[in-house]
């Protein structure tokens, strides 16, 4: 089972390759969208195991959703919303292309994580284990509070490190509809904060 939730529509997972038994996903992170709805693409080994697991609740029941899908209905009140956002989305990415899509990723990616090396301790993943949609950036011993601060000041939001990493990295979303222009002007704001916190 292949957790997608922050990769889907921002790289190549290779599907035909891995020949993963489900892959999950959600409408935030690269899909641009709100949170709100789920999804699972699941293989027919997966369908065949999902028939003979018991108690397997009403959201894991795949065997239900798959016959409900079959009838071109919903188990639950679907998000109408949501799926309009879908497709509107699904449409954007068919414009772009996927492998330029990708591409993107890739490239704020790569921004970031040198902006990262000049300016802080680098990025927080191994090498090789980075993410194309979050950099998580080693802060050091920097004042995240006021350097966010002064990032909102100037109209632009990045978020404190999470978990364990919380009080020693700091997160940038690189991802969805933004663009290398995008990143570009958060690294023009990141580096007159830091030169503001100098003073």
């Amino acid at each position: 089972m292949i957790d997608a939730v922050t990769s889907m529509f921002a790289m190549d997972l290779k599907f035909n390759k891995v020949q993963p038994d489900s892959v999950v996903f959600g409408t935030q992170k690269a899909f641009a969208l709100p949170p709100g709805m789920a999804f699972a693409a699941v293989s027919p080994k997966f369908l065949a195991k999902s028939e003979k697991v018991e108690n397997k609740g009403f959201y894991a029941d795949f065997t239900k959703l798959k016959e409900k899908n079959d009838e071109n209905y919903a188990l639950t009140t679907p998000p109408v919303s949501l799926m309009y956002g879908v497709d509107y989305q699904l449409d954007k990415m068919l414009k772009e292309g996927m492998a330029t899509r990708y591409r993107r990723h890739q490239e704020m990616a790569d921004m970031v994580r040198s902006w990262a090396c000049k300016r802080m301790q680098g990025v927080f993943p191994e090498k090789g284990y980075e993410s194309n949609t979050i950099g998580v950036v080693k802060r050091g011993d920097l004042d995240f509070d006021k350097f966010h601060s002064i990032i909102k000041s100037m109209g632009m939001e990045i978020s404190n490190g999470y978990g364990s990493a919380k009080n020693t990295t700091f997160r940038i979303g690189h991802m969805g509809d933004l663009t290398c222009t995008d990143i570009k002007a958060l690294i023009a704001v990141m580096d007159a904060a830091l030169e503001e916190m100098k003073q």
